[in-house]
């Protein structure tokens, strides 16, 4: 973690926090960007108010007109709950990143170039969240079958238990809802959202 002090409307490194092999004089002070309250935000954003990088200023706004957004903090919402739930059953090592792993395991294994392809994120992120997983026995590496020089990532039977979890974890979080918006309600939006992909 760089430690950084606000000094003059900039920030700077302080002594003794830069990262390894990297040379203070490389590092430079960081022009802190002027804060933006959410009211000042909306406005300028619909205004088409952007810094000099081309960016919008702005935290995102909150929305309702936006689908991408409401889809995306409901997703955030649910998968926040369902990490807490399973922590609270005993696998609290079993964080929200994690789901980039257990989502796109196949029963017989994958390679970790192929789960980062599926969860879209680099294979070096990937490789931090499978040694994570299986430093706490939640999955293993095999030899692959097709090709000895490569392994295969698959769960263990901790991990399993967490997909047990899940699942459970999952149909509580689906019956809340149901109570919250009504079965008839969810229904239909559950299948206007099938229908739409």
């Amino acid at each position: 973690m760089l430690l950084v002090e606000l000094v003059g409307g900039e920030s700077r490194l302080l002594d003794g926090c830069q990262p390894a092999g990297v040379s203070r004089s490389r590092l430079r002070a960081v022009p802190r960007r002027p804060q933006v309250h959410h009211e000042q935000a909306i406005p300028r954003l619909r205004a088409g108010v952007q810094d000099e990088a081309g960016l919008p200023q702005t935290p995102a706004p909150r929305s309702r007109a936006n689908l991408g957004l409401l889809l995306r903090e409901l997703y955030r919402i649910a998968s926040e709950e369902l990490h807490k739930r399973i922590g609270e059953r005993g696998h609290p090592d079993v964080r929200p990143p994690h789901g980039n792993v257990f989502g796109f395991l196949d029963d017989e294994g994958t390679p970790v170039s192929e789960l980062a392809r599926r969860a879209q994120i680099t294979k070096q992120s990937m490789a931090e969240l499978v040694a994570h997983l299986e430093r706490h026995g939640y999955v293993e590496r095999v030899p692959d079958p097709g090709d000895r020089r490569a392994k295969l990532v698959r769960a263990t039977a901790r991990g399993s238990e967490v997909y047990a979890i899940a699942r459970d974890v999952l149909a509580e979080i689906e019956r809340e809802w149901t109570a919250r918006l009504g079965a008839r309600r969810l229904r239909d939006l559950l299948q206007e959202l099938n229908d739409g992909l």
